[in-house]
């Protein structure tokens, strides 16, 4: 067998030894030495990817301590650095169950397992080049929307259809609900029953109402073939749709449990876990959860949020306390146990959202002085970094901002972010969320309207600042003014303000409060 002399490889493992010998192997099959790039981290793999073009990617499974071959792939195509044009293989000695099933449930088309025979090795290349090949073509047709541009798809793999092309193709469809097209395709398919294919025969069933028929059909398949992942993640999807939430629950851990790595099935089972109310399950999930979960994940801190909300929603429907006690502790061990895997950056991130946690199951059993605490923890960790946080943990302050008229931090994550208005944010509001535009050092009125404000959010940083602006020069007001000092410096603070608090203290209160960030 030989493979292309200009054939361009990427190699990429933590191994610089394995990364020879594949060279070596690459050689004899007939790759030019040139036409070899090797790298031994994921930075440097990128690197190449962005200078280079590829036409086939291997790469090790397990590639570094904090990031697997998996998870490198899943940077890849979000950052749009390679596509289903690119053959990829995923290499690894590990044979065990979970990670094999795990690297077929992404985006790598094929898997060896180490050590590599070097005619499997040619074998599986030239197998991902033809599919590779093949895709492009379809791809040049997207999309597809008619019968006619449908049958210019099949015809390119002529009568040797691939599942891998009509898998694809299926997926293109599926995205795009063309269900009258799906149902053509799978009239004309000839290739033997495969996962992807089997979802389509059962979503098409559903979508034209005869759900008992898809129900019925992914059941059979799942006894013939139980680790067939896509299958059950379907029929849970099923299940669900039909309120028939503990056998949706079931398969849906079932899949986490095989795949524990992988984000999507961990929070779908959490979210079907909490809609049945189970308690136990949710904590176990969080445990598997915290163990498996990855840094790189892109999307890794909107997940924990997802948890949390989980969390909270369960504890708001809890009456015992005992049990309200194990929640909160779960989520303070579960935070643990994820900041060990992390960067200082995602800890303050990770910190931040158990502080909104905490916040609102403060806020629930009505003790605002201590949830207003963590409010201002969660901004405070934030705040080194503002521009480059994520938007869904502002997101989650702005309604906290409200509930305790903070009209400073509220208008500035507002301006900062052009966060769009959620729906939580159009409620009616006990008072305007801009008093600080009245405060003049010699207004009367715009002080006593301060002070109103204070009286109805007691707890507000930011009126408190902007009252020690105007009331600098009323000695008459002295006595509140030092509670408010006294108060305020308890808190954790963003910088600029403790940094305001801390001059104006030797100064005088003479200058306006600047932005928190």
């Amino acid at each position: 067998m030989i493979l292309s002399l200009n054939l361009r490889v990427l190699i990429v493992d933590d191994s610089r030894g394995c990364t020879i010998l594949i060279r070596q192997q690459l050689i004899k099959l007939g790759v030019s030495y040139e036409n070899i790039i090797i790298t031994t981290s994921y930075q440097q793999a990128i690197k190449a990817i962005e200078t280079h073009h590829f036409q086939i990617l291997l790469i090790d499974y397990h590639l570094e301590q904090s990031l697997t071959g998996f998870e490198l792939l899943g940077i890849l195509y979000r950052n749009r650095l390679i596509d289903q044009t690119v053959a990829t293989i995923l290499l690894s000695g590990d044979r065990r169950q979970e990670t094999v099933l795990t690297a077929l449930s992404g985006r790598a088309q094929h898997f060896i397992s180490k050590p590599i025979n070097t005619v499997v090795l040619g074998n599986k290349i030239q197998t991902a080049l033809y599919e590779a090949k093949q895709i492009t073509q379809l791809t040049q047709l997207y999309p597809i929307s008619q019968q006619a541009t449908l049958n210019l798809a099949l015809n390119i793999p002529n009568a040797d259809t691939k599942v891998m092309f009509e898998a694809t193709l299926i997926d293109h469809l599926l995205a795009g609900k063309e269900w009258e097209l799906l149902s053509y395709l799978l009239k004309k398919s000839k290739t033997k029953m495969h996962p992807t294919k089997l979802v389509a025969e059962a979503l098409t069933l559903y979508e034209f109402g005869k759900p008992k028929s898809a129900i019925d059909k992914l059941h059979n398949y799942l006894v013939k073939q139980p680790l067939s992942l896509n299958v059950m993640d379907c029929l849970s999807s099923i299940y669900e749709k039909h309120q028939m939430l503990v056998p949706a629950l079931k398969l849906a851990i079932r899949t986490f449990e095989l795949t524990p790595s992988i984000n999507h099935r961990a929070l779908r089972a959490i979210d079907l876990a909490e809609n049945v109310g189970n308690t136990a399950m949710l904590l176990k999930l969080g445990k598997t959860y915290a163990d498996s979960i990855s840094s790189a994940d892109t999307d890794v801190i909107n997940s924990i949020s997802t948890y949390f909300k989980s969390l909270k929603a369960i504890y708001e429907r809890e009456a015992n306390m005992v049990s309200k006690k194990v929640l909160i502790k779960h989520a303070d061990q579960f935070t643990a146990q994820v900041r060990l895997k992390f960067p200082s950056k995602l800890q303050n991130q990770l910190l931040s959202n158990l502080a909104i946690f905490h916040c609102h199951i403060l806020i629930f059993e009505e003790n605002e002085k201590s949830a207003h605490q963590k409010l201002m923890r969660a901004t405070t960790l934030l705040s080194d970094s503002f521009n480059d946080e994520p938007s869904d943990l502002f997101n989650q302050l702005l309604p906290l901002f409200i509930h305790f008229g903070e009209y400073s931090l509220y208008r500035t994550v507002k301006e900062g972010r052009q966060t769009q208005d959620a729906p939580l944010l159009k409620q009616a509001q006990k008072q305007t969320l801009s008093p600080s535009a009245l405060t003049l050092t010699e207004n009367s009125k715009s002080i006593e309207y301060i002070k109103g404000y204070v009286h109805n959010f007691p707890y507000s940083v930011s009126a408190k600042l902007d009252y020690l602006y105007a009331t600098n020069s009323k000695t008459i007001q002295k006595k509140c003014s030092d509670n408010m000092v006294q108060e305020i410096t308890q808190l954790e603070l963003p910088e600029r303000w403790k940094k305001w608090i801390n001059d104006s203290l030797g100064n005088g209160f003479t200058i306006k409060p600047p932005s928190p960030f």
